[in-house]
């Protein structure tokens, strides 16, 4: 079973980018975990210059492999959903260990409840030692409103997590419109497609019985404030109204204190995210059931309250 199959079950979508050899771990975890389910998994290359896409050349019986020229974390994620096959996608990066019955936890979620979304996972960091099984685990180091310590086994809603381990329904992807291409690493896919889910009628999960381990220290991607902010008003831009969007741009403001240079610059990031938000945009105004003040209040967050004591 496994990689073999031609209509899998699971696809497991891996951006990559430098993670030789720590990407071959996680592959080991994510096969040992799918070995009765048949699937796929897909790993996705970009600007790579380390000996990662040779190496992988030798799996190729085991995986699918693309290389990128250029792009961004979320075009990678986008890319690797277009091609997958399987009724499931799984999100991992490429540093982190699948535990024992995580993926079979997120798929009976997923298949139990038509509502169902983003299952996040709950991720726990091993940051002793890189490239190998014998971490020390940090229990109260946490991402994703989980802990190690916390005993309750059943998924509770959760608007926004993090997609170094995410499971979603191919099909509602689809459906919500996907990643936008135009995010970058940081401050950008998981705010977005977690609130664009919950707009388009769906509810998001942190699952304490899916659970990864991420197993690196941070790595040294390249991103700058600008990037920061791009990837926040670009969400702002398609998801709210004038209303989120002017909030921020006035946010920058603040901490730019005024100096021309980062006026100027916020200005052409406000034009470039116009231009390349507009068509999702219009998608998520004709299609959305919820405003993303609704879905903050269904999270029991006036979002707007705190906005106006933010001024």
């Amino acid at each position: 079973m496994g990689g073999g199959i031609l209509t899998p079950e699971v696809s497991v979508i891996i951006p990559v980018r430098n993670e030789h050899p720590q990407l071959w771990f996680t592959i080991d975890s994510i096969q040992e975990e799918l070995l009765e389910i048949p699937h796929e998994i897909i790993v996705v290359f970009n600007e790579n210059t380390d000996r990662g896409v040779e190496f992988g050349r030798t799996k190729q019986k085991f995986i699918r492999l693309f290389e990128l020229e250029k792009g961004s974390i979320a075009q990678s994620r986008r890319f690797g959903a277009e091609q997958a096959k399987g009724r499931y996608l799984f999100f991992l990066d490429a540093h982190v260990l699948v535990e024992s019955g995580s993926f079979r936890a997120a798929i009976e979620l997923l298949n139990s409840n038509e509502s169902a979304g983003i299952c996040w996972f709950a991720v726990r960091y091993l940051l002793e030692r890189k490239y190998a099984y014998g971490y020390t685990l940090h229990p109260r180091k946490f991402w994703g409103n989980w802990t190690h310590e916390y005993k309750d086994s059943k998924p509770w809603p959760c608007l926004m997590s993090g997609l170094a381990g995410a499971a979603v329904s191919r099909n509602i992807l689809l459906e919500v419109g996907n990643f936008h291409p135009s995010l970058g690493i940081y401050g950008g896919s998981e705010p977005y497609v977690g609130f664009k889910m919950e707009m388009f009628g769906y509810r998001n999960y942190v699952h304490p019985n899916a659970k990864i381990a991420h197993f690196v220290d941070k790595r040294d991607y390249y991103w700058n404030n600008d990037d920061l902010w791009h990837n926040f008003l670009l969400g702002a831009y398609i998801l709210g109204d004038d209303t989120y969007f002017d909030f921020l741009v006035n946010q920058y403001r603040k901490r730019c204190n005024g100096v021309q240079s980062y006026l100027d610059g916020l200005e052409r990031i406000c034009s470039q995210v116009k231009e390349e938000g507009k068509e999702d945009k219009a998608f998520v105004e004709k299609n959305a059931k919820l405003t993303l003040q609704e879905v903050y209040s269904n999270h029991g967050v006036d979002l707007l309250e705190l906005y106006r004591n933010e001024k």
